[in-house]
């Protein structure tokens, strides 16, 4: 097997300062600061996991089980008032 030409290297330094950032400020980060050569596809993808993160945070708090699962929960629709 032919070994890697180029392996893809991002200091730890800078990895800790990207922790508990969303993905795309991450990512905008490190490629502001030369760190990883910025890709369209790749700033593409960070969007799209930045926007999975949000529903994911969304469903967690929705769910019964959660402490703020009462607050978030989407309620049941409301019946029709009949008409007068």
């Amino acid at each position: 097997m032919a070994p890697v030409p180029h392996a893809l290297t991002v200091s730890d330094t800078a990895v800790d300062r990207a922790v508990g950032k969303a993905v795309s400020e991450a990512y905008d980060h490190l490629a502001a600061t030369g760190e990883i050569t910025p890709d369209p596809a790749q700033r593409m993808v960070a969007a799209k996991l930045d926007h999975l993160l949000v529903q994911i945070g969304e469903t967690r708090l929705a769910s019964k089980s959660s402490a703020l699962g009462w607050l978030f929960a989407k309620r049941k629709p409301a019946a029709a008032e009949p008409a007068l």
